[in-house]
């Protein structure tokens, strides 16, 4: 029997992101860094986005009919495509400087991206303040007809400085969520990570990933840990939308958590030997 091939929703940003030191700019966000790999990964992904109207929106449609992803869901819409500052230090620790969300903030989802959406397989959102409206309007796809699988949602807060550690908006995303992910410091968010621990329900799954600490999840009352691999660091960009493929991918195919940690942080190291996201 052929192996099932998922569709894989990305909902999320298109961003350029600007090397200042560099004096480069490669086209990246979530919702292209997460599709390119997981069409490498053999998965058909799909990506849900805005872009401006301007000569960057049309780099970014470009890039993805050059690549072959579909992009029939992104909206151009009149306005500025996403952009953001990067620096990146000697030891590959990246710093985001001005982010403008430009026209990512007017994305809405409409009946006929809901529509596409039943049939996917995992919807991941990459959310933002300014795109929080997304999680509601997910919330009116529903399942096929006659069928009561439904896609499974993978939400993605990152590492929380959107929301200035306030978990209220985690709180408000529980309805019809499957999985929560964070990106943390093991250290310097040891409270967070407690509280999260308490704010998500065991039947949820919520992944953490620590940079060089590792991952961890909790699910259904157990506890999982995965170390980082030791690889060079030039680039630390990206590499959560890598680490969230690797591990989707393999724990739509295995439902194994160790195994799918394992795969995350295997994707994760091949990003962050190189300047860029993919």
């Amino acid at each position: 029997m052929k192996n099932h091939v998922p569709t894989v929703a990305f909902l999320g940003d298109l961003t350029a992101d600007v090397y200042k030191s560099q004096n480069t700019v490669k086209l990246g966000g979530a919702a292209l860094n997460s599709a390119i790999w997981a069409k490498r990964l053999g998965a058909n992904p799909i990506i849900f986005s805005a872009a401006g109207d301007d000569a960057m929106g049309v780099r970014f449609i470009k890039e993805m009919g050059k690549r072959e992803l579909d992009g029939s869901s992104v909206k151009v819409i009149k306005g500025e495509t996403s952009s953001i500052e990067i620096f990146v230090n000697g030891s590959g620790e990246r710093q985001y400087g001005v982010w403008k969300p430009g026209v990512l903030p007017e994305y809405h989802i409409d009946e006929t991206d809901s529509k596409k959406l039943k049939h996917a397989d995992a919807v991941c959102v990459t959310i933002y303040p300014q795109y929080f409206h997304v999680l509601y309007e997910l919330r009116r796809v529903k399942p096929r007809a006659n069928n009561r699988k439904k896609p499974f949602v993978v939400v993605n807060f990152g590492d929380m400085k959107e929301f200035h550690d306030d978990v209220t908006m985690v709180r408000d995303s529980m309805g019809g969520v499957d999985m929560l992910v964070f990106g943390l410091d093991k250290d310097r968010d040891e409270a967070m990570i407690n509280t999260l621990k308490d704010v998500v329900p065991k039947e949820k799954l919520l992944l953490i990933t620590l940079g060089s600490s590792g991952s961890v999840a909790w699910y259904r009352g157990i506890y999982y840990a995965e170390p980082s691999l030791d690889v060079t660091v030039k680039d630390t960009t990206g590499a959560g939308d890598a680490y969230l493929v690797g591990f989707l991918l393999s724990f739509l195919a295995s439902k194994n958590i160790q195994t799918s940690l394992h795969a995350g942080s295997r994707q994760a190291s091949q990003v962050i030997q190189k300047i860029g996201t993919y």
